[in-house]
Formats: C-alpha cells, structure tokens, sequence
C-alpha cells in the first residue's frame, strides 16, 4: 500500500528508505489510519533483525498532504529474491530463521502480530535477516486461551473479521489480511487469531528456505486452500534427506492444523531453532526428543503441568546426589513459584537472589515492607522469612551451603547463619557489584568503578586486591575452582556491557588476563563451561580452568533471562551441575504510559501509545514534550507535540537519555554514549543541525539544569571521583567548574527560575535529601526535606518547590526576602510512578510515568539438562 524511496538524510549525512503512502492511497481514510498504525507499532519494536523507524510525519507536495515515514535502508535482497536461486544452505537456512522467529518473538511480546510474514518480507542483509513490512499488522488489546499476561507462551487473539478491508487489494483480496498461501487455518476460516498464526506463517516461511518449495501446492486458490486445511505437507527430508530429524519435527509441529497442538510461540521455535544449530555445529546435541518436546508448551491439561513440575522438582533435588560428570540427556523446564506475598524484588538493578551450590535452596530477596531475605527449599516447596535481614539485596552462598552473605540497602555487609539465624556485620560503608565467597573464608566482591575488594568472612579490614591491570570497572566476581583465581567482568568506561570482558585474575600473581569479549556476567560451571550473559540470552562455551582458555563457539541456551544495561547484572544463577535458575524478561514491564497527574492525584493520559518511557521533560510553554524512549544499549529521545499526538524521533545512534529543553525552548541537552563514556550534546528541536558535543572527559556528564539566561547548564559528573559531582558547564566554550563537590553524592541540582537559588539532593546525611542554598552555591544553606527526598523541580514562577519521597509528591512553598526562603513540606499525593517526572507551567499537573501494576516477580524458571562435560 506504500511506496519506498530510497532517500538521503541531509541532516545527519546517511541513506535512508522513505515510505510514502501515495496521494490516490491517502485519500481513503481507512487507509491512513493503518499507515499511522505501522508506524506506531514499528516505533514500538527495537530489535536486530526488524527494520528501523527513524522518523515519521507529513509534508505538502504538489499541493497534496502526503504522508511519510523514515526507515533505516536495508542493502540486500529479499529472502523471496534469494529463494528463486534454490533453497538456503543448511546453516544460513537455521540462522536466518533463528532471527526471524527472534523478531517475532519481540513482535509478540509487544503484543503485536505481523499477519503478513513470507519471504517478500524478509530481508537479506549482510548482518543477516531483516523482518519488514508491519502494514497489515495488528495491535492486540484482550487475552486469548494461554491466558492473561505475555511472554513467550502467551496467546493473545483478535478476530479478523474485526479488520476492515479498504476497498482496493492491498496484499491479497478478500477480507482476509495477509498473503494467499502464507494464512493459517484460522485466517481461511475467519477465526479469532494470536500469535500462533504468525507461527504458522514462519513454518511455511522456513520450510521453503530448507525444501526450496512450497509445502501446500494445487491448481489455484480452492485447491491451495484444500491442502492448507486438510492435508499433511511432505516431509522436509522427501526434498532434502540431510534434514536434520529434529528440524523435520519442528517444520511438522509449526504448520499443524490445531493450533493448540501447533509450536506455542515464536520464542519456542527460536530456542529449538538454536539448539538444533548447536547440534550441527559439533556442539553436540542438547537434548534428547523427549527433553525437546517438554519444552514445547502447549495443550496440557493443568493437571498434567502441576505433575511434571513436581516431578521435575523432585528429579533436580535427588539429583543433587549425582556426579556432575554423568550425562543428564533430557531437557527439563519448570518454574518455582514464590509466595505472592513474598515476591522478588522488582528493581532489576539488584541482584534479587542465589542458589546454593548443590542447587537445593535458593536466597531472594523479597518484596515485603521493608524487603527482607527469603530461603526457598526445593525438597519442601516452602519459602521462609529470615529474621534479622531486613533491608537486604545481592546475596550470596557459602560453599558449603550452610551460611549466606548479603549487603543492605544501608550499606553494610552481613553474614547469617541458615541452621541458627545467627547473625554478624562484616563491614559498614559498602556497596555491591556482586560477591563471591571462596576457600579459606575469603570474600571478594565489586563496588562501582573500584578494584576488587577483599575481606574475611568473620570480618576485619577491607583490601583492594591486587593487579597487573587497572581494575577500573571490575564486578560480578566468582571464584573459580581452584580458589586462587577470579572471573570477573570488565569494561570501557562507557559502561557498554553488550561489548565487556570476562577476565581471570590470579591472587597469587597478580596476574590478569581477558579470556573472553562480548560478555559480561560470567560463571564457571565445573561441567567444563563458563555460562555469560549477552542480550538477554545465557551463552555458554567450553573452558579449560588449568589453561584458563575458552575453546569452541559460544551457544546460545536460553534467550529470554532478565538482566539489567546499566551495570552488566544478569539474573540467573547456576548450580555445579549445571542446573539454571534465572528470572525470565516479561514484556509488559516495559509497556509503560505517560500521564498526567493533577495535585490531588486524578490521572488522565497523555497518550494512548505504550512504551518503555523514561525521564519525560516539558518544553517550556508546556506544549511539548521530551522523553526517553526503550532501555539497554538502545535508548533514544523523541519528541511530542502535545496538542496532536504526533511523535518525531530525536536520536538514532548510540544510548540517548536525559533530553532537558533550552529556557527559550529551541534547543536540547541531552546525554549519549555515541563517542564513549556518556557525553553531554546539544541540539535544535528542529533537528536543523547534528547535534553538537559539549563534553569530552572520560567521566560521564548528565545535564541536571540549565541556567534562565541559557548560558550554562548544571550537570552531574560520574567516575571522575568516588563520589558524584556537580559542575557547571558554560554553553560557550566548555569550560567545567565545580559547584557541588562535598565528600558526598550530590545530584539533581535545579536552579530556579529567577537564578537566585539552587535546589539539589546529596546523602551527606546517610539518606538522600533536599537542600536550597543561594546560586551560585555560596554561604548558609537550608535543609528543605523532612524524611528524606530525591529530584527537585521548580514551579515556573518559582515560588514553589516539588520533590519526591519514595511514592510520594511533596511540595515546599518558597517565599521572597534574603533569608532561605523554604516553607514545611506538604504531601500532594501518592501512587505507583516511576520516580522521573516534570510540573506542568503553574504547577497545577505533573507528566509521569505509570508503570504496570503487575510488576511483581513470582516465579523463577529452572532449566536442567543444558550442559555435559566438556570433551
């Protein structure tokens, strides 16, 4: 239904494709509505292997509003191109399903279903397949028959019926979306559809990759339609008798009939798609067909899960007893589940919890009031409170099983005995990038950009352990088995944890070496493999701890494990025979919604569109709107102006966030990691010119505030010292001079509006509060917050100052006169907000964001049966 031009990007130097709904298209307003729709819903979808939105809007030509957005340009050619040569070689067939069936997966997350996927909508590219074409895709709004909630089972339907057809074709005729020959059962029957269609159409997709033809074939559409819904393809081995017999099954169960006995889920195809390219890889097989069918979900009765889950339970506890060198053939798959009124903790930053060595007991961090550490047996299924760890985050193991460490959210670091709940401080003052506890009662652990640190489990000093490199940015340690060295992970100063290092250290020597790039979060397994983290998916590869070398290709083992950008945590845990725990990614953590909230806590959205939204800042007319857009190494700003709903994005390279407008409203501050560590630029709103960079030292700068006559902006400064700072940078020339820099952690500065004070928080006092002193800071300053507080932001006239506490909006009235003018705070109201936020001119309404209210994490998944020893 559209045109694509390939375009060049005068602002920014770069080819682009520019998809135009023609002016005799746009006169239909069927059909600009579902132009408006695919640019939303491909807005929404940031992935490899799905085509880029950049930018969207419309423009007057030849007297004509035409309609118009900008996509990245893929170089290449579709997958239906290539397959007119013949079928794929055995290996590119399996990789570019594996992407395929990825972007789907992140398509159904968002609960979106393509509907249209062939191979014209695949594109080849040198960095492998690029799914397009979202036209005919649909926005899902109510559960289907896998019940609430999303995921990678999840079944989210709609009925087709319910989409109008316009009146001319625009991929195939008839009421049907989609394309002839590609539509499942339930489309030919105009049945309720969900994410099992798009499963339908990529076994169809995958089939002709492999077999170079067709599955379904007749003499025109009735005889199609006859195949598709009443008989069995032909095997793939028929055409090629290479055909792996897992892949043969898995073609087999994508384009059943019933979907309920269908591949559940894109996810599932993909994790079977890696595991049987593992297997062709000399990787060795994985799982035997037993192991792969039980990770198919799908038509089980809830009595039958309920037995395999026990069973699989009961199979991992007895198991304990095992060597680790007897070969487990069979995949397992179940879920713990954890007390609703005990779930872990939902802040993905912290480590939420640890499995003992022997895999029978796991320690979390629960969500209670105040959280507090957990044991879950897995012989009993029971999940105990532990007295005295109130407070907790990021525990740990003793070898034996028997003790577990933990930090606190006051920065201590205790030790608690499991058989008596004993319990003592090891040290005051510390924070955590993960612990490791090794023979001799030694613990190490990481604390933001400092060396690994050192200590005996009964207490004591705390050293820095000694290196041959600069441990700028070590973290994650583990011990491996010898007692003497330490994995660790390591990266630049950026921060860019897709691209860090594993490292071995030894103790003895001091000797460092990288073992391994592109991976953070590794742990040694003694079945001769280090597990890592990368992009949301545990790897593993085979490693030698005498040589202390990696062997062979990563594999990739699950792809769906929650883990955290800004730091390089991954959430899983791993028992020594290779037994995985992990927190599993949930879409709808993302699915965030902008919304005003006025003083007393009435909400009303800003827009219907739902997103991963982060730190949302108003122009200064209150018009538009700035905000950061996704999480990890992807983030971007974009715009909105406000009266129409209509969305432009801002940045397109590198991680963006932290848009702060001008005072005249034309200009932008922003941070990004395009060159490195993150770096302050600049940039018209307009995007009339590049943006423009401001700072260059390796610390990272965030803009906080910029002062009325848009000369300077205060900023925060990271890792230039321990603590962190803020430095006021002039707009002219670059010149940084320090105005908070107390043996403290400030940030947050805001100036107001008339330039005579300076709002800020520091946690000089043991907690974060709010502090007014005269700009530039100089002479007595006043304690502003009463119980602790975080980011202040000033009414437009400045007479009054709103800051957060916890869930709550306080609120100061700010006087006139020479003194320190600040008033009792007050509560505004209280609720379930993400803690960025901006006040409306007036102050009459804030812009926030509301995350989901399901953000409890109830389950932790186990998987069995991944690894063998090494050979």
């Amino acid at each position: 239904m559209g045109e694509v031009y390939r375009a060049r990007d005068a602002r920014l130097g770069r080819h682009v494709a520019l998809k135009i709904l023609p002016a005799e298209l746009a006169a239909e307003p069927r059909l600009r509505q579902r132009f408006e729709r695919e640019a939303k819903l491909i807005s929404s979808l940031n992935h490899p292997n799905i085509c880029a939105l950049y930018d969207v809007g419309e423009a007057v030509l030849n007297g004509v509003l035409v309609q118009y957005f900008v996509m990245e340009e893929l170089e290449g050619e579709t997958l239906d191109k290539r397959l007119r040569r013949g079928p794929l070689p055995m290996d590119e067939a399996l990789q570019y399903a594996i992407q395929i069936a990825d972007a789907l997966d992140k398509a159904h997350r968002k609960q979106i279903l393509h509907r249209d996927l062939k191979p014209a909508n695949v594109m080849i590219t040198r960095v492998g397949a690029k799914l397009l074409d979202f036209g005919l895709a649909k926005l899902v709004t109510r559960p289907g028959p896998g019940g609430e909630g999303e995921g990678a089972g999840s079944r989210s339907s709609t009925r087709s019926s319910e989409e109008e057809t316009p009146a001319r074709p625009i991929t195939e005729e008839g009421a049907t979306p989609g394309t002839f020959g590609y539509l499942s059962p339930e489309q030919l029957l105009g049945q309720e559809l969900d994410s099992r269609t798009d499963v339908f159409a990529l076994g169809v997709t995958l089939y002709e990759m492999v077999a170079g033809r067709h599955p379904f074939f007749g003499e025109g559409r009735v005889a199609v339609t006859e195949s598709i819904l009443g008989k069995e393809p032909l095997p793939l081995s028929h055409h090629r008798p290479e055909v792996p017999e897992d892949l043969d099954w898995l073609v087999r169960m994508c384009l059943r009939r019933d979907r309920d006995e269908r591949m559940q889920s894109a996810h599932d195809v993909m994790l079977e798609l890696r595991r049987i390219a593992a297997a062709g890889s000399g990787q060795g097989r994985e799982a035997s067909g037993l192991g792969r069918r039980v990770t198919v979900a799908g038509g089980l009765l809830v009595a039958a899960a309920v037995l395999l889950t026990l069973a699989a339970v009961a199979a991992l506890v007895v198991g304990r007893s095992r060597n680790v060198s007897d070969r487990i053939d069979v995949v397992r798959r179940f879920a713990i589940s954890l007390p609703a009124g005990a779930a872990l903790i939902p802040d993905p930053a912290h480590q939420r919890f640890a499995v003992s060595p022997d895999g029978g007991r796991i320690a979390y961090v629960a969500a209670t009031q105040p959280q507090q550490l957990y044991i879950f047996g897995l012989d009993t299924q029971e999940a105990l409170p532990l007295p005295g760890t109130e407070g907790a985050m990021a525990p740990f193991f003793a070898p034996d099983g028997q003790s577990v460490a933990f930090f606190t959210t006051d920065g201590k670091l205790k030790k608690v005995w499991l058989s008596t709940g004993g319990l003592i401080t090891l040290s005051s003052g510390r924070s955590s990038r993960g612990a490791t506890w090794g023979p001799g009662d030694r613990l190490l652990f990481g604390e933001p950009w400092t060396p690994l640190q050192s200590i005996s489990a009964a207490g004591g000093p705390v050293e820095s352990v000694a290196s041959d490199v600069a441990q700028a940015n070590a973290r994650w340690p583990m011990f491996l088995p010898d007692g003497k060295h330490i994995l660790y992970t390591d990266s630049e100063v950026a921060g860019d944890y897709e691209n860090a290092r594993l490292h071995v250290l030894s103790l003895e020597s001091g000797k460092d070496r990288v073992v391994l790039e592109g991976a953070t979060y590794g742990r040694y397994v003694p079945t001769g493999h280090l597990m890592f983290f990368r992009s949301g998916t545990v790897f593993k590869v085979r490693f030698d701890p005498r040589t202390l070398r990696v062997s062979g290709q990563p594999v990739p083992l699950v792809s769906d494990v929650e883990g955290y950008y800004g730091n390089g945590l991954a959430h899983y845990a791993v028992a020594y025979d290779g037994a995985l725990f992990y927190v599993p990614t949930r879409a709808e953590d993302s699915r965030s919604e902008l919304v005003w909230v006025d003083r007393q806590g009435r909400v009303s959205p800003v827009t219907a569109l739902r997103q991963p939204y982060d730190e949302p800042r108003l122009s200064p007319d209150g018009n538009r709107l700035v905000v950061t857009v996704g999480h990890g190494p992807t983030s971007d700003l974009w715009l909105c102006d406000l009266d129409r709903d209509a969305w432009v994005r801002l940045t397109s390279e590198g991680r963006n966030t932290t848009g702060l407008w001008s005072p005249d409203g034309r200009q932008l501050a922003f941070a990004s990691n395009r060159t490195g560590g993150f770096k302050l630029f600049l940039v018209p709103y307009d995007r009339t010119t590049p943006p423009r960079q401001l700072t260059t030292r390796t610390s990272w700068a965030f803009p906080l505030s910029w002062s009325p006559d848009g000369r300077h902006l205060a900023i925060q400064e990271l890792f230039r010292t321990r603590d962190s700072d803020v430095h006021l940078l002039r707009i002219e020339d670059g010149d940084l001079s320090p105005i908070l820099s107390r043996a403290a952690n400030e940030t947050g500065a805001a100036i107001s509006p008339d330039g005579q004070w300076m709002a800020y928080q520091s946690d000089e006092s043991g907690r974060d509060e709010i502090y007014l002193q005269r700009y530039p800071p100089d002479g007595p300053r006043r304690l502003v917050s009463s119980s602790g507080g975080t980011l202040p932001v000033w009414r437009s006239d400045g007479r009054e100052l709103f800051y957060r506490n916890g869930g709550s909006m306080m609120a100061v009235e700010i006087g006139s006169g020479e003194g320190l003018p600040a008033g009792k705070p007050h509560r505004l109201f209280e609720g379930d907000f993400a803690a960025a936020y901006d006040v409306a001119p007036h102050g009459s309404r804030f812009i926030m964001v509301r995350r989901p209210k399901n953000a409890a994490h109830t389950q932790i998944h186990v998987v069995t049966g991944l690894l063998h020893p090494a050979r």
